[in-house]
């Protein structure tokens, strides 16, 4: 991870490097710090949709199921398949 903490801490607002981060967080259960990073770019990249599958993914942990459905549901909407499984698999 340090490599993707170095690259977030360098450019936070680049989308790929708060994703790649965020996931990596989550992985450690560290799910507040992983919000807090896919949170942040999504204010700068609204329509990224693998910030959508971040931000869903940490709230699907958190147990927020509804905030979860509607950001996998926008990472859906823009094609990107871990979403679409995600919800399909959470709406079950």
């Amino acid at each position: 991870m340090p490599y993707s903490k170095k690259a977030w801490t360098l450019d936070p607002k680049n989308a790929l490097y708060a994703a790649d981060y965020s996931s990596r967080l989550r992985v450690e259960a560290k799910v507040d710090e992983a919000m807090e990073a896919a949170e942040a770019a999504l204010e700068s990249h609204p329509d990224d949709a693998r910030l959508h599958f971040e931000v869903a993914a940490s709230y699907q942990v958190k147990g927020w199921k509804d905030a979860a459905l509607e950001h996998y549901q926008k990472a859906c909407e823009k094609k990107y398949q871990p979403a679409c499984d995600n919800l399909k698999l959470l709406k079950l």
